[in-house]
């Protein structure tokens, strides 16, 4: 005869062996969703200084295939690729119009430079600088890809003395401003 203890114990294995599954089977979900999930599309640009040439450098990241699907959307050539130089160009000129500095006291646009665009490992960066000193106060505005991903952020790292400023683009924002 059965005691009272030994019927919980068989109670409690056959919970244990029909949660598992149940459990595992959740999580596998859960798991999946989250890695199939396509983030939102980012790039980061970087403003700093070289000593060695007394020019502001500014790159632009962008993940390759966001950066290829988004121009591909803007200039509705589904073929396009940026492995190809011309690809590229197309990127780095799409960059030079959504991307600008200006005074901000003025308001008058500071002349950037385009310099290229390259890939590096699974990431497209577009180079550009300023050759003239900046003013003390600068705005920015960062808007590249978003005519092709409205959800697209944009984070901006200048360097432009001793500390590192973030100014971060998305939705409806046009113009923040660095102060130097």
């Amino acid at each position: 005869m059965k005691t009272l203890r030994s019927l919980h114990q068989v109670g409690r294995k056959r919970f244990t062996y029909r949660f598992i599954p149940l459990s595992l089977c959740l999580s596998f979900c859960l798991f999946a969703s989250a890695l199939f999930a396509h983030p939102t599309p980012k790039g980061l640009t970087t403003i700093e200084r070289n000593p060695n040439t007394n020019t502001v450098e500014i790159v632009h990241r962008f993940h390759l295939h966001d950066a290829e699907e988004a121009m591909q959307v803007i200039l509705s050539e589904a073929d396009l690729t940026l492995d190809a130089l011309e690809g590229r160009a197309q990127l780095a000129l799409h960059v030079e119009e959504t991307f600008q500095l200006a005074d901000g006291e003025t308001n008058v646009p500071l002349s950037l430079v385009l310099v290229g665009a390259e890939i590096k490992g699974e990431n497209v960066l577009v180079f550009q600088e300023y050759t003239d000193g900046l003013p003390p106060l600068v705005k920015v505005r960062h808007d590249a890809l978003r005519d092709a991903f409205p959800e697209q952020v944009n984070t901006l790292n200048a360097k432009l003395g001793s500390r590192v400023q973030t100014l971060v683009f998305r939705d409806s924002n046009k113009w923040k401003t660095l102060k130097q």
